[in-house]
């Protein structure tokens, strides 16, 4: 399902200071060290920021991030698909939940909590980049009073997911060498939305 990505609500004009206060504490924040610790096993601590906020950034033809760990920065849930502003220690990122995941997990997904997402589709603006999360996506909700884990993928289920994602940036490479202004079509974008599935 492509869920339409909307606006950010005029009452979540991101303040400044605090989200640079917010990305330079996270190292001491008791949740984000929660979360860093509990999926060590799975993720080395420098493996598990590889995909980050300025990552994605960064990228130009870029349709999903294998994996990304976030903290929930601010949360409109004033719309069908609530709005979110997502933070780690790179910057901050726009997105939307579907609305399963706050009638499912509205206890724990709540401003201040940290979440892992994996395979998440992401949309580029000319101005911005926003990140489009469903249930599908979501695999590890951390909150000051409980971890939830709503898939256990492992180590390999990540590995797997990059390898997906690197042999989609060749494809796309070499779909662009292809086209003469170097664009891919609508045809070699590829999807706006996927499947995970860690059997």
């Amino acid at each position: 399902m492509t869920l339409l990505i909307l606006p950010i609500h005029e009452s979540m004009t991101k303040n400044v200071e605090e989200i640079e206060d917010t990305t330079k504490t996270l190292s001491t924040c008791s949740t984000w060290m929660l979360a860093v610790d509990d999926l060590r096993p799975i993720f080395p601590e420098h493996n598990l920021a590889k995909y980050n906020i300025a990552w994605i950034k960064k990228q130009t033809t870029l349709t999903f991030v294998p994996h990304f760990l976030c903290k929930i920065l601010k949360l409109d849930l004033t719309f069908k698909d609530p709005v979110v502003v997502l933070a780690d220690k790179s910057g901050t990122i726009d997105g939307n939940l579907h609305r399963d995941i706050p009638e499912l997990y509205g206890k724990d997904v709540r401003v201040g909590s940290v979440i892992l997402v994996a395979r998440v589709a992401v949309l580029k603006t000319v101005k911005a980049e926003y990140l489009n999360i469903t249930m599908n996506n979501l695999a590890s909700i951390y909150s000051r009073s409980d971890v939830h884990h709503v898939k256990r993928p492992t180590k390999e289920d990540f590995m797997l997911l990059e390898n997906q994602y690197q042999r989609q940036s060749e494809v796309r490479a070499n779909d662009s060498a292809s086209i003469p202004n170097g664009n891919p079509t609508r045809e070699t974008a590829g999807p706006r939305t996927f499947q995970l599935n860690y059997n």
